[in-house]
């Protein structure tokens, strides 16, 4: 069975021959990987059964300023390795909507798309998704704590709604107009739209649900709704303890939940399983851990905990770990995930 085929056909809930697998990991993690393996980037993924390939489109905007090992993104804010709000926050004496429009939002013309469709064609026989880069990423909730402050941003919440409406209508809308690029380029090829924020920690919400409906539910469907008129399911990324917002996430449009942080609070594959009339779950192999610490045998336990209980009875899931791979993970722990996977047939 082909990757492409395997995954939408779990998507439909119908008969494939195993289970989906994808692949995250940090660069430094790749690295490793690929030299302890004697593999290139692609042979890696050839390697451990990879069923998804990813597209993005090429930054050609005005050159990012690097300073200490970080770089300004698309929104000058500075992050580092994937992660934003190191140093100072560009929008934090903002106090009007209008202070908010001064400011300097990126061009959705500084990213080029006419390499994609080749992209595409290359990798034709696996499920395609879009790669979390260049602000497509973030829905606007972590991007608004970088732009005003973590602290100046949640007292907004409650206190200044004109001002967070306006900062997360301009995030918005530069997205959807990067994402119309992106999907007109990739039409007929494409198959998932990946896009996130982290709303959980390890004991629940970082905000109320009601602040949750009020500003980010809304805006999250809009995305959603973009993705949907042109065919594609939607991945959305959230780590920590979200079980409260799975149905809130599924009524806005999402399809796929990731990366199920299951050591948070009611993440446990147990709780999940009574969502999986309502969404596909991809990830769950935990990098807390199992994957750092655990033996080889524990991981191929946990592999086939996971697939028991979210891909049995109607539900779909796609193997991957529950974070990014990192570093202090043994390489044969990682082997014996997707090995593991791989044997558990349909």
């Amino acid at each position: 069975m082909r990757a492409k085929e395997r995954v939408l056909r779990m998507l439909n809930r119908e008969k494939v021959d195993r289970i989906p697998l994808d692949f995250w990991a940090t660069p430094r993690m790749q690295e490793r990987l690929c030299r302890e393996l004697s593999l290139d980037d692609e042979g890696l993924l050839q390697y451990f059964g990879i069923d998804f390939r990813t597209v993005e489109p090429r930054y050609v905007g005005p050159p990012l300023e690097e300073r200490n090992g970080m770089q300004k993104n698309v929104f000058g804010v500075w992050e580092k390795d994937g992660f934003l709000g190191y140093g100072e926050a560009p929008l934090q004496k903002a106090s009007t909507p209008e202070d908010v429009d001064a400011y300097p939002f990126p061009d959705p013309e500084w990213f080029e798309v006419a390499h994609l469709k080749e992209q595409c064609r290359k990798y034709k026989d696996f499920a395609l998704r879009t790669a979390p880069a260049w602000g497509t990423w973030w829905a606007s909730f972590q991007l608004s704590q970088a732009l005003r402050g973590v602290e100046r941003f949640f007292i907004d919440l409650l206190e200044n709604e004109e001002l967070v409406n306006r900062l997360l209508d301009r995030i918005t809308e530069f997205t959807l107009r990067v994402n119309e690029k992106v999907f007109e380029a990739t039409r007929g090829y494409l198959d998932v739209y990946f896009l996130g924020d982290d709303y959980g920690c390890q004991r629940g919400l970082l905000i109320s649900i009601e602040l949750w409906r009020k500003y980010f539910k809304p805006r999250i469907k809009l995305l959603c709704e973009q993705a949907k008129s042109y065919g594609l399911r939607v991945m959305f990324h959230s780590c920590g303890a979200i079980a409260e917002l799975i149905t809130e996430l599924s009524e806005a449009g999402v399809d796929i939940i990731n990366p199920l942080q299951t050591r948070a609070n009611g993440m446990h594959f147990g709780n999940l399983s009574r969502f999986k009339d309502l969404v596909a779950f991809h990830g769950g192999i935990d990098t807390q851990e199992l994957l750092p610490f655990g033996s080889e045998e524990e991981v191929r336990q946990e592999v086939r905990k996971a697939i028991s209980a979210l891909a049995s009875s109607g539900g779909a899931y796609i193997l991957a770990s529950s974070q990014e791979l990192m570093p202090d993970i043994p390489v044969k722990n990682v082997i014996a995930m997707y090995d593991e996977a791989r044997k558990i047939k349909f």
